[in-house]
């Protein structure tokens, strides 16, 4: 079987796909808790999904197949600056980038698994966009500083 007929993505379908190797000499570990804090700075294709958001996906599909439960995995994503548009809702997103926003799919299955999505609400104030601006998924911050 080659290794892209393997590729699967169990808890954020369709994003982060992963090849569980069982055989691979370094594993989690099952026992431990993993913490994981990701910031977001920059949206390079702002038609695409958002690639730091699938690596998040990524990260949570792979500690899924390596039989990690789901309550030893924390994850927040910090998203700031210029990574800002990510939040924003179909209406301003639209008007942004001619588009909707490729990312609402992903943020509703990663804060479904637990994960939290904060965006610096100085950046938001220093791109002239407003808290009702945001998304559904988004939890609104006074900096990135504090998360």
């Amino acid at each position: 079987m080659e290794y892209t007929e393997r590729f699967e993505s169990p808890v954020i379908e369709g994003y982060g796909k992963v090849v569980n190797f069982k055989d691979a000499y370094l594993q989690p570990d099952i026992t431990k808790e993993y913490k994981a804090v990701f910031s977001i700075e920059a949206n390079k294709d702002p038609k695409a999904v958002s690639d730091h958001l699938l690596h998040v996906a990524l990260l949570l599909n792979i500690l899924n197949v390596s039989g990690v439960p789901k309550e030893n995995i924390k994850v927040a994503v910090v998203i700031s600056g210029k990574g800002t548009d990510i939040t924003l809702n179909n209406d301003v997103y639209r008007k942004l980038h001619g588009q909707d926003n490729p990312n609402l799919g992903i943020e509703k299955q990663l804060v479904d698994n637990g994960v939290e999505l904060f965006v610096c609400g100085q950046s938001i104030a220093q791109l002239g966009f407003e808290e009702k601006d945001l998304n559904d998924y988004i939890l609104f911050s006074l900096s990135h500083y504090q998360t």
